[in-house]
């Protein structure tokens, strides 16, 4: 199996821990894991992202992209990748209802499966079908 990790590669490491461990538990199970890291930040620098990432995923053959963070699952969506996880981490749950909108939006015609860290999140999300 080969997954695909869609992340903000804007941290010190270029990747942030949480995402790295998940990672690192996958390729101990002898799953490949490559990593697709957002350089930039807010709406326009993940905009400039998506034809790079098209790029990748037409080049290559993953059996599913896992996006984490909206921004990132926005991104990964308006490619048109799927299958699609995707792992909201908290920031992107506890924001306007404006921005929740969108997460429930795009969760609805985009995202296959839908992970949460803590029952605060599912709760804060209201949304159906949410891990």
């Amino acid at each position: 199996m080969q997954i695909l990790f869609v992340s903000s590669g804007n941290s010190k490491n270029g990747l942030s821990p949480i995402v790295r461990a998940q990672a690192d538990s996958l390729i101990q199970k002898g799953v490949k894991v490559s990593f697709y890291k957002v350089k930039g930040k807010g709406l326009k620098g993940y905009a400039r992202a998506l034809l790079p990432l098209k790029k990748v995923i037409y080049e290559n053959d993953f059996d599913i992209i896992h996006a984490h963070y909206s921004l990132s699952a926005f991104l990964v969506s308006l490619a048109g990748c799927r299958p699609l996880a995707v792992s909201l981490m908290g920031s992107d749950v506890k924001n306007t209802k404006t921005y929740k909108y969108f997460i429930r939006f795009f969760k609805r015609f985009f995202w296959d499966a839908t992970i949460v860290k803590s029952q605060d999140m599912f709760l804060s999300l209201k949304s159906p079908n949410v891990k």
